[in-house]
């Protein structure tokens, strides 16, 4: 499977297991590599980026929905990593990612 074969269902799936590792507190790797492990793990999909696999997953959605590091910069973390993560405004992304693929489906 190519990542530009997920249906909007596939995706949330994928986000939805983002979201539950980052409501238990996970804070190893960024989005990007939480979306990537998700992608390996639920659709073996090995080697792709996060943007190619989530669309959504952008600097420009992120500056958007939440509230960015002032050098966040693509290829970088959007949000503070080493001092307290910044669980809310990773999960504010990824809810609003989620709601934005179920939007899709509707109009399929």
């Amino acid at each position: 499977m190519e990542a530009k074969e997920l249906t909007p269902h596939q995706r949330i799936m994928i986000l939805e297991d983002v979201l539950k590792n980052l409501e238990s507190g996970d804070r190893f790797g960024g989005l990007c590599y939480k979306i990537e492990c998700s992608a390996d793990e639920l659709f073996e999909l090995y080697g792709f980026e996060a943007k190619n696999i989530i669309p959504l997953f952008t600097l420009k959605n992120a500056r958007k929905v939440t509230e960015i590091k002032d050098d966040a910069a693509e290829r970088a973390f959007w949000w503070d990593y080493y001092e307290n993560y910044n669980f809310p405004n990773r999960i504010k992304f990824v809810k609003w990612m989620i709601e934005q693929e179920r939007i899709n489906t509707l109009n399929l």
